[in-house]
């Protein structure tokens, strides 16, 4: 029996627009009546996760900002569990002021950022919201979690990949404006085990849901691995389950009705 649920957001449970669906909301309110942990599991930082949270009712539960690297607890405290070693940050920040690169960094406590251009603040505020957003110097910073560098172009994104410090990891979206780098072993996976192991719940009763690569490191510790159909290749290859949906047709509402709550008669529906 499914106990949890670990739901990416973007491109996931949000549609295009970033909205949330009814039918979304409506499954994970069932889920919620059937006995399920549904946990947000998402790269956006604790403001905008917190309005999710809210808004879908989800609020004595745990949750994972940032990747992983922020144990969210609206009715808490928070946990940062994963930054970047301070060397290596120093030596990473000087190089990108060295190539005049737009950037910010994650903390806790929200967002700085570093020669902003539009695409950045616009990125800033589509995924993070501008309330704790704050232009100053990243290097003050103690702890920092997460680093997004704004891409020129596709083209541009290997070279960003090659700027990576020894000991850390990068993603970028497809299409997406930034490429991120995030210290190894800070993934959603990392995130998920904190609570997994909190709520005394083993892998066995676990269902994860995402569709980019990042996604992929919960499924590593999930029973069921589920790929929306919008999904990249690798994260597709790495699913148990690849949904006939996308996120933009209820993808989640599709995979709650059909392998975790398994009914029937409400799937018709979605």
């Amino acid at each position: 029996m499914i106990k949890l649920f670990s739901v990416d957001l973007d491109d996931t449970f949000l549609d295009k627009n970033d909205n949330m669906s009814k039918e979304n909301i409506n499954a994970v309110r069932d889920l919620v009546d059937a006995g399920v942990k549904v946990v947000l599991n998402s790269g956006r930082t604790e403001v905008l996760m917190r309005e999710h949270i809210h808004d879908l009712g989800l609020e004595d539960f745990k949750h994972v900002a940032i990747n992983g690297a922020l144990i969210l607890d609206v009715k808490g405290e928070n946990k940062l569990i994963s930054y970047f070693d301070k060397n290596s940050y120093e030596n990473f920040i000087k190089e990108l002021r060295a190539e005049n690169r737009g950037f910010f960094c994650y903390h806790e406590n929200g967002i700085m950022y570093e020669n902003a251009d539009e695409k950045l603040m616009r990125h800033i505020e589509r995924f993070h919201t501008l309330k704790k957003a704050c232009e100053g110097d990243t290097l003050s910073l103690d702890k920092c979690c997460r680093v997004a560098v704004v891409r020129e172009n596709e083209e541009d994104v290997p070279h960003l990949r090659a700027l990576a410090p020894k000991g850390v990891y990068t993603t970028a979206r497809p299409y997406g404006e930034c490429v991120s780098y995030m210290p190894n072993g800070l993934n959603k996976a990392n995130g998920l085990k904190v609570i997994m192991d909190e709520y005394g719940i083993t892998a066995d009763e676990v269902a994860s849901i995402g569709d980019q690569e990042v996604d992929t490191y919960m499924f590593d510790i999930s029973k069921y691995g589920i790929a929306v159909k919008n999904s990249d290749d690798k994260t597709k290859e790495a699913a148990d389950i690849v949904l006939p949906r996308t996120n933009n047709e209820n993808a989640f509402a599709y995979a709650a009705y059909k392998y975790i709550l398994k009914d029937e008669d409400k799937l018709k529906h979605v």
